[in-house]
Formats: structure tokens, sequence, C-alpha cells
């Protein structure tokens, strides 16, 4: 069980509700999106951000199907035993709440980003699932880039509040969401598959 850290009132719902999927994480997973049977054009998100110091031009734009063999195998090399499954991605990317999102260095894919709208009671949340940036590509930026648009296409859809789950030992990716503006509401006891503790970490997105 985790432990409350935060006690507002929209944080006191994202965690209660939030609380019953850590148990059966996986079949949430999937609960959650079966009743999605077609495909939707994801809204079309372009920037373009130039990487000076590698003298590299970087882009953000949406993810669709065409693309999950890619996201696949960046999601394998980032998280190994924990990844996504095929079947999980192909859910989330044609979940008519979810915002999918990849980057691309000099047009080829170099991470993504996957994130769904939830409304939980009076509370509308974007729920961050997964956030990946090839290993050739890290410690260019990439990984604020993605985040900062995924927070953007939340407050395009009225999220006022985003939230998201890291492993206790992933100090880079912990120090990434501290940087923008996350911050810690509840532990969460041996979450990940393989017995690793983690964080529920959220943040009040404004415009």
């Amino acid at each position: 069980m985790g432990h409350l850290i935060a006690d507002t009132n929209a944080e006191v719902t994202i965690y209660t509700l939030a609380k019953k999927a850590s148990k059966e994480k996986l079949q949430v997973r999937l609960d959650i999106y079966l009743n999605t049977a077609t495909c939707w054009i994801h809204f079309k998100i372009k920037c373009e951000n130039e990487m000076a110091e590698n003298n590299l031009k970087a882009t953000v734009e949406s993810a669709d199907l065409s693309d999950i063999e890619k996201l696949l195998r960046i999601e394998r090399e980032c998280f190994t035993g924990e990844a996504f499954t095929k079947e999980e991605i192909f859910l989330l990317l044609t979940n008519p709440n979810a915002v999918s999102l990849l980057a691309k260095v000099n047009g080829k894919v170099a991470g993504f980003i996957i994130g769904v709208v939830e409304n939980l009671s009076a509370v509308k949340a974007g729920h961050v699932f997964t956030i990946d940036v090839a290993l050739k590509h890290r410690r260019r930026g990439l990984g604020m880039k993605l985040l900062e648009e995924m927070e953007k296409a939340f407050l395009s859809r009225g999220v006022e509040t985003s939230y998201l789950e890291v492993r206790v030992d992933n100090k880079a990716a912990r120090r990434l969401y501290k940087k923008q503006g996350y911050r810690e509401m509840e532990s969460l006891d041996h979450y990940y598959s393989t017995g690793v503790h983690g964080f529920r970490l959220i943040k009040r997105l404004t415009i």
C-alpha cells in the first residue's frame, strides 16, 4: 500500500482512484482501454527545437499505429522486463482519450510519450503512462521536450493536473520530473513487477 503525501482535494481524488490500480496494474491497464474499438485521428502537434550543441534538428509530432513497431523497440530498450507489450501500446494508441507524441531527430524516431485524459470524479487529470527516449538520443533535452508538449496537450483538453509514476531507483527520471515541477504525492510499495518501489508524482498545470 502506498502512503499519502499530499492532501488537497484533487490530489486525494487521484490518490484514492489510482491506488485501486496499483495491486492489479497490468490488468487495469488493459481493462481501461478494451472499449476502444477504432482508431482516432491524433491532433497534430508539431514543434521544432534546434539542438545547436549537436547540430541536430528535433521535432515533436503525433504518433499513430504506423509507428507502433518503432515505439515498441524503444519501449523495450528503455524498460526491458517492465516494458509495455505491443498489445498495450496498440490499446493506448487507439484510445480516444490518449495523447501520443513522438520525437524525431533529423527525421528518425528518437523517443515518445503517451498520456491519457482521465475523468476522476470532479477532477480532470492527465496521466502520463510512459515516456521513452532511445539510449543514443539521451541527454539532449528530448525527454523534457516531450513532457512539455504533453502538458500543453493536456491543457488544451481542459486538464489542470498531470500525474505519473516512477521507480524509486530511476534517479535520472526523477530529476527530470522535479525540474519540470512535479512533486511526490504518494509512495508506492512494490509497485513494479520486479518488486521495486515507486512514487506517484503530480503537477498543477497552468497556461
